[in-house]
């Protein structure tokens, strides 16, 4: 859990706790941001150069981040699974997400935090498979 401060109407310090989802497979980390708040958190306080950063693209959705030695096919899809299925695309078939080493990946000045651009991006087309989402979710 990570705490940030911002400034209350009497300009005092307020604290807020940030807790992002984090599931461990492996030796594989995966950190989804389901708000603005935790998806800003995942851009300013979590993401490191040589993490992978995944999202739905062109709609809203979860900001996946996943440390890991080697994106090996089945991390790729899992990572592409999970920004798919915490996304307004949840529903649908053959959902196109973004991804990009998280070095790609920088803040747009005048907007909130959790609105980024990217370079360097791929796409992966996915399609949800409930069994895996649901047993990733039951041993976080």
């Amino acid at each position: 859990m990570w705490v940030y401060e911002t400034k209350n109407k009497k300009n005092k310090p307020t604290r807020h706790k940030v807790k992002v989802l984090t599931l461990k497979v492996d030796d594989t980390t995966y950190f989804i941001g389901k708000n603005a708040h935790q998806n800003a958190h995942l851009v300013n306080q979590i993401g490191l150069a040589n993490d992978y950063w995944f999202h739905v693209k062109d709609a809203p959705g979860s900001h996946i981040l996943v440390r890991t030695p080697d994106l090996t096919e089945k991390v790729l899809r899992t990572s592409a699974m999970l920004a798919a299925y915490f996304s307004s695309q949840k529903a649908s078939s053959s959902i196109p997400v973004n991804y990009t080493l998280f070095r790609f990946v920088s803040k747009i000045g005048g907007k909130p935090a959790s609105f980024v651009k990217i370079k360097n991006e791929k796409t992966i087309y996915i399609d949800i498979d409930q069994t895996i989402v649901y047993n990733l979710l039951q041993n976080a």
